[in-house]
């Protein structure tokens, strides 16, 4: 089965497409594509809103390419770091709750949740460009937000052998956003 048909498949269930993706075992080569194509798709449903940005700054120094530019080495660089990282510590927290899973599983539910996520936003920043409501723009990214949680939180509860998507999505919520707040209370500081 093509990657392609594999993530479309992943729509009708999440939990379902978690355990094939299990079954496979994939190897770390593989886990690096899925990590690299979600940052891919990711990256370019960014750049209509970037070549925007340029357009509408009076700032000279915001060009398209600088934009562009900065935003590729941010997505492919730091994005991809980041992305490991966090991986890393939802394990590690999912230890702590007494979690079976192990660090490359953990990388896989993250990964392939971005990877079947990622067509749906490229499709919801398509649309923007049609319906330029800020109503729809604000309640799209919540709803791709919420999605991506629940993919991830399906995908690490089955991972770690946990019983409740719900439980595991909302404590996904509720940790990085407390991370995220002490962050921002940080610099802030």
């Amino acid at each position: 089965m093509t990657l392609y048909s594999e993530i479309l498949r992943a729509y009708r269930g999440f939990g379902a497409s978690m355990h094939r993706q299990l079954a496979q075992n994939p190897r770390e080569e593989k886990l690096l594509l899925y990590v690299v194509l979600a940052s891919l798709l990711g990256f370019v449903a960014r750049v209509p809103g970037m070549i925007d940005a340029a357009r509408n700054s009076t700032n000279e120094e915001i060009t398209i390419a600088n934009l562009v530019g900065s935003n590729f080495v941010t997505t492919f660089f730091f994005g991809l770091i980041m992305l490991y990282i966090i991986a890393s510590v939802s394990h590690l927290i999912a230890k702590i709750f007494k979690g079976a899973g192990t660090f490359k599983k953990a990388r896989l539910a993250l990964f392939w949740a971005a990877l079947v996520i990622a067509p749906l936003y490229l499709v919801v920043v398509a649309l923007r460009v049609v319906i330029t409501a800020p109503d729809f723009v604000m309640l799209s990214n919540l709803a791709i937000g919420l999605l991506f949680v629940f993919c991830w939180g399906t995908c690490l509860s089955i991972v770690e052998k946990f019983e409740g998507v719900f439980l595991t999505s909302l404590s996904i919520v509720t940790i990085f956003g407390l991370i995220m707040f002490g962050i921002r209370l940080l610099v802030l500081l």
